[in-house]
């Protein structure tokens, strides 16, 4: 039996179990399967079966698949494969990526010597973009990825820059927000988004506690600075209109407790609140339809785990999780913690009433920079 005469849905289905590195390859095997990999409907079902993620440990990138066929019945069968670390950008051995942010299938690098470069790992194209002019002073950069919402700005992309100057205590502290569009390739000032202390606020938020999301093009993060005024709310930058917006979340937070965002099947937001006294980790998801075009959020509770209760030792501030299933109600989540006096790496899987860590290593060096992240990656096909 040829290929070729393999029923349709089958034929889409093998071709949906195709590793992301291999795609591009597979995609120019004929006329056929380069129209498949164009439909729209097709790459929402590639690689249902398996998450594949992004794993930021020690200024290193690697590309990764979590497993989790079994899993309802028990951890037996639910693995963690690293296929790689990502060979990108054709970087000299000089460069380092310190951050990467994730939206459809294109990552935003940020690299030292002031290096932005948006690349598809998916096809291998890349492209660098040159950074804002230079500002006199000492100032904190965080750059973001995302796009507009309408028909017409289909294939382009946005890049914004938060600037805010490190001593940020100061009466006239100088913050600003500039803009990148890859249909005009330069750089504007968003003149009305500076508002001295509004912007105050969201700035210690992207900075400090939370690292924004991406979800239908916008970017989604927490505000720790409201946690003084115990009105704590997640910040959106709506990438069609260029403005800034606060939405509820379904909770008070207290400084006593961890609270990250993460992306659901490039659907939902996810709400993690991690209760540092009770050892208590609460999640929660968004129920709107059509989430970009909310005036505010609605939620419903997805998942209750003590953690003691499943042995696991005390949650990090610098979590990052991935809700993997949402029937049976499993995360992943990635932190650091302390044995001995050295410091570790480890990933896990929760579910209510199980737990199984899938990795774990020594981490080399303790700044910032280093502190592990996982990120849910969804192959695209988009041309940079």
């Amino acid at each position: 039996m040829m290929i070729a005469d393999l029923p349709q849905d089958l034929e889409s289905i093998i071709l949906s179990r195709v590793p992301a590195k291999a795609q591009r390859q597979v995609r120019f095997t004929c006329k056929r399967w380069n129209a498949l990999f164009k439909d729209p409907k097709f790459l929402k079902n590639i690689d249902k079966a398996r998450t594949q993620v992004i794993l930021k440990i020690d200024l290193k990138f690697y590309s990764g698949i979590i497993n989790l066929h079994g899993i309802h019945n028990s951890f037996d069968h639910s693995s963690l494969e690293f296929t790689g670390e990502l060979q990108s950008l054709k970087a000299s051995k000089h460069v380092e990526i310190f951050d990467m942010f994730h939206c459809d299938g294109l990552l935003l690098c940020t690299a030292n010597y002031d290096r932005l470069v948006v690349w598809n790992p998916c096809t291998g194209q890349s492209k660098r973009i040159d950074p804002i002019n230079r500002i006199r002073g000492y100032f904190t950069k965080k750059y973001i990825l995302g796009y507009e919402n309408n028909k017409s700005s289909t294939g382009s992309y946005k890049i914004v820059c938060f600037i805010l100057d490190s001593d940020i205590w100061r009466q006239h502290c100088f913050t600003r927000v500039e803009i990148y569009e890859s249909n005009s390739g330069s750089w504007r000032v968003l003149d009305d988004v500076i508002h001295p202390y509004r912007f105050l606020n969201v700035s210690r938020g992207m900075f400090n506690a939370s690292r924004g999301v991406s979800l239908k093009g916008n970017t989604y993060w927490f505000d720790i600075y409201n946690e003084y005024h115990r009105d704590s709310s997640i910040v959106m930058f709506d990438f069609t209109t260029e403005k800034l917006g606060r939405l509820s979340l379904p909770f008070t937070r207290h400084n006593y407790e961890t609270v990250v965002l993460s992306v659901v099947r490039e659907e939902k937001l996810a709400v993690l609140r991690y209760d540092n006294g009770s050892l208590e980790m609460k999640i929660w998801l968004t129920t709107n339809t059509k989430i970009d075009e909310a005036k505010d959020l609605s939620w419903s509770e997805f998942l209750v785990v003590d953690l003691g209760k499943v042995m696991v030792q005390s949650m990090n501030r610098s979590v990052s999780f991935l809700v993997v299933d949402e029937e049976n109600k499993m995360v992943v989540c990635c932190d650091h913690f302390y044995m001995f006096s050295e410091e570790h790496t480890r990933i896990y899987i929760v579910g209510e009433h199980m737990h199984k860590l899938v990795y774990e290593k020594e981490t080399t060096k303790r700044t910032p920079d280093y502190l592990p992240l996982l990120l849910s990656y969804v192959p695209s096909l988009a041309h940079i």
